[in-house]
């Protein structure tokens, strides 16, 4: 008989122990899982800076699942954008003229308590205008004035109110851009104020209405036309319907339309017979505040505006081809002293203005924009600030300048971006401005004269 070696016999021995500790010992063993990875997320880009009203695509990662689907949420809700199931996000169109932090976050379908968050600033959208001190009218105005361009590229200015000695003048004046100078013309037959001034289409300016007296009514029929060849005024018919604060459009047909001014009729001038006939009602007395848009196939949008009690969301439309005024869908809040402008697109934008509040105005910043296609009105971007009492032009880019008004918006000047449904900040005029005027010049500046109390002299915004 032989034996092993001790030596082998112990590694035998600890091989065959190892073994049974490794089974388990003995006779039915159990088999131990490790644990499943957690499910985990990420997205890229982790952060993005972009401009109102801008896209950027971001895009999950899910590891460890076999389900690798995402929900997208914007943290801050939909006040500061929008985003879809493939994680496009679209910044909202206005984030009030600063830049916001916004949150976009994913998260993991197959572990909801699982997400990954991305970073946004988003940037206001801003236009590098700029203002400068224009010369100052011979006579300094403070409201109630009329701007015109002519022909020639200078500016014809009427009437208005002055502050010393306070009333109203009949004394006119004509810018010059080129030369940035003011030099008096020929006096209107009678003092006015917010009377209604039009190019004719032989360069020939028609002033009508207005009020010769700084209170009280004192509204007037009267119609005068200043000839820029030799800077004088003659009188011309006078309309039916005594007018202050109406609005005047030059139609395709070379006549001139006026509507509203504390007056519910609307009547045309035909400068050939230097006669006006009626055009149309608007239902009720439109006192003042309304708005009236041109659109480029000679209709006309007449919009908001103050009646006898109340504030009106009432809009209507005058078609010269018909000589009718018709009701039309009415904007979806009531506004008075708003602005409004026909756009290059085809469409009209009314935006800030008031409503009533008892016997309060209220200033709004919310805007509309209405589609003669359809009829129909659909809101757009809200203003950065409140105006109200405001003015504005429209720029040869076809955006929209407005600025000045009442309360806090007094010097503050924003631009409306109908590409992107945006309003933007662009600078400050030189002091408060309340019922300034402003027209565009033939090199696409823009010239702002007077504003209620404090600013009668004149601006340039380029």
């Amino acid at each position: 008989m032989s034996f092993l070696p001790k030596k082998l016999t112990l590694a035998l021995f600890m091989g065959c122990l190892g073994l049974a500790l490794a089974c388990g010992g003995g006779g039915g063993g159990s088999t131990s899982t490790l644990p499943a990875p957690a499910v985990s997320i990420s997205v890229t880009p982790g952060t993005a800076t972009l401009l109102t009203g801008a896209t950027q695509q971001f895009t999950a990662t899910v590891a460890n699942s076999s389900n690798t689907s995402v929900t997208w949420t914007v943290q801050e809700g939909a006040s500061a954008g929008s985003i879809d199931s493939t994680g496009l996000f679209t910044a909202a169109p206005a984030v009030n003229g600063a830049s916001v932090t916004v949150h976009v976050v994913a998260t993991a379908v197959a572990d909801t308590s699982k997400s990954a968050t991305a970073t946004m600033t988003l940037n206001a959208r801003t236009y590098q205008g700029t203002w400068s001190t224009a010369a100052s009218p011979v006579v300094q105005r403070l409201y109630g004035h009329a701007l015109t361009l002519l022909k020639d590229g200078r500016v014809l200015m009427t009437g208005g109110l002055i502050a010393t000695p306070y009333s109203i003048v009949d004394s006119c004046e004509i810018f010059d851009p080129t030369t940035n100078t003011w030099a008096e013309t020929g006096k209107m037959s009678v003092p006015r104020r917010d009377h209604t001034a039009t190019l004719l289409p032989n360069g020939k300016v028609l002033v009508a209405g207005g009020s010769p007296i700084t209170g009280g009514n004192g509204f007037m029929t009267s119609a005068e036309i200043f000839d820029p060849a030799t800077g004088s005024w003659v009188a011309t018919g006078s309309m039916s319907t005594k007018r202050e604060t109406g609005s005047a459009h030059l139609l395709p047909s070379g006549k001139v339309l006026v509507v509203a001014g504390y007056a519910s009729d609307a009547e045309v001038y035909d400068p050939a017979a230097g006669a006006w006939s009626a055009a149309g009602s608007l239902g009720q007395p439109y006192l003042t505040g309304n708005q009236t848009m041109a659109l480029s196939d000679g209709r006309v949008v007449v919009a908001g505006g103050t009646t006898s009690t109340t504030v009106l969301a009432n809009a209507k439309l005058y078609n010269p081809a018909t000589n009718t005024m018709t009701d039309i869908a009415p904007m979806s809040e009531t506004r008075t002293f708003l602005q409004g402008v026909a756009l290059l697109n085809g469409k009209v934008l009314v935006c800030g203005g008031s409503y009533l509040n008892g016997s309060t105005y209220v200033p709004r910043a919310t805007a509309e924009v209405f589609d003669p296609a359809t009829g129909a009105w659909t809101a757009t971007g809200s203003m950065i600030s409140f105006h109200s009492f405001a003015h504005g032009a429209l720029l040869s880019n076809g955006r929209l300048l407005v600025f000045g008004g009442s309360d806090n918006a007094g010097n503050k000047s924003e631009i409306f971006d109908p590409a992107t449904g945006t309003w933007n900040a662009t600078g400050t005029t030189g002091g408060s401005r309340m019922w300034g005027r402003a027209i565009r010049l033939k090199d696409g500046k823009v010239l702002v004269v007077g504003g209620n109390p404090s600013n009668p002299y004149a601006e340039i915004y380029q």
